[in-house]
C-alpha cells in the first residue's frame, strides 16, 4: 500500500491534536453556521455569526501553527498563510447590520489572533514556499469560468429575482471580491481542501474518496441554502468538487481561495448585495 505522504511525517501527538481542532472546526461551521436562521433578531444573530467567524478563524489559525514544519503537506503554501492573514485582518470588511461594538470586539481578536500567528511562524521559519504567480492567475481563470456557467444562470433564477443589472462590474465586483476572501474564502479552503485533505490522506484514504468526502462536508456546512435550489442543488456541489480538484492538481489551496473569492463576489454583485 502507498505510504501517505502526511502520516511518515506527523507525530501522533500532533495527529491528535490536529483531530482534534479538525473536530471544533467542522461542529461551529456545520453546526454553529447552520444553526443561525433558527436565531430571533437580526442583532443578535449577526452577533453569534461574527463570533462564529472569529471562533473559525482562531481553530484555522491554530491548525496551520500547529501543523507548522509539514503545511506544505496540508497543500498550504505561503501565499495561502499571506492571504489568511491580509484578508482576515488587513483587508477585513465589516459585517452589514453587525453592531459597531462587536465589529470592533471581532477585529481586535481576529488583529491578536493572527500577530500571534504570524510570529510563531516567523520565530519557528515553518512558513513553506510559495508557488509563484501561476496559482493566482488558476483561481481568477478558473473562478471566472465557473462563475460564467454557474453564477449567470443563477442570475436568472427566481431566487436571484431582485438582483441588479449585470453590467453592474467593475468596483463593486472588486470591493466584492475583498469582502469574499475575507470571509469565506480564507474560513473554508484552508481547512476543506487543506487541513481535512491531509488529515484523511494520513488515515490513507485515497485522494479521490478525501476528494469526494471534502465536497460532502463542504455541501452539508451550507445546509441552510435549502430554501434556494439551485444554490444549494447545484452550486455548492459543483463548487465544492472543482475547489477540491484544484487544491489537488496544484497541491495549494491558494487557486481554490482565489476562485472561490471570485465566485461569491460576481454573486453578491449580482444580486445586488
Amino acid at each position: 500500500m502507498m505510504k501517505s505522504r502526511v502520516a511518515s511525517e506527523l507525530p501522533q501527538e500532533g495527529g491528535k491534536s490536529l483531530r482534534g481542532l479538525l473536530i471544533w472546526f467542522l461542529l461551529l461551521r456545520i453546526v454553529g453556521l447552520n444553526s443561525l436562521p433558527l436565531i430571533r433578531g437580526d442583532s443578535l444573530r449577526t452577533s453569534l455569526s461574527l463570533l462564529l467567524e472569529v471562533s473559525i478563524y482562531s481553530v484555522t489559525a491554530a491548525l496551520i501553527w500547529r501543523a507548522g514544519p509539514i503545511l506544505r503537506q496540508f497543500n498550504i503554501d505561503r501565499n495561502s498563510v499571506i492571504a489568511f492573514v491580509l484578508f482576515g485582518v488587513v483587508l477585513r470588511t465589516g459585517t452589514l447590520g453587525a453592531p459597531a461594538l462587536v465589529e470592533i470586539a471581532s477585529y481586535l481578536m481576529l488583529l491578536g489572533v493572527s500577530i500571534r500567528l504570524v510570529v510563531l511562524l516567523r520565530a519557528s521559519r515553518s512558513l513553506p514556499p510559495s508557488r509563484g504567480l501561476k496559482p493566482a492567475l488558476m483561481g481568477l481563470v478558473v473562478g471566472g469560468l465557473f462563475s460564467a456557467v454557474v453564477a449567470i444562470p443563477g442570475f436568472l433564477a427566481d431566487e436571484w429575482s431582485s438582483a441588479r443589472s449585470l453590467s453592474a462590474l467593475g468596483v463593486p465586483l472588486a470591493l466584492g471580491f475583498v469582502h469574499a476572501m475575507s470571509h469565506s474564502a480564507i474560513l473554508e479552503e484552508p481547512v476543506f481542501r487543506g487541513f481535512l485533505w491531509g488529515y484523511l490522506d494520513a488515515r490513507g484514504w485515497g485522494e479521490r474518496r478525501i476528494w469526494l468526502a471534502q465536497a460532502g462536508l463542504f455541501w452539508l456546512a451550507h445546509a441552510r441554502y435549502v430554501a434556494t435550489p439551485y444554490t444549494f442543488w447545484f452550486t455548492v456541489p459543483a463548487s465544492g468538487l472543482l475547489f477540491g480538484w484544484m487544491a489537488w492538481k496544484s497541491r495549494s489551496v491558494f487557486p481554490s481561495m482565489i476562485a472561490h473569492g471570485f465566485y461569491n463576489a460576481l454573486s453578491l454583485v449580482l444580486r445586488g448585495v
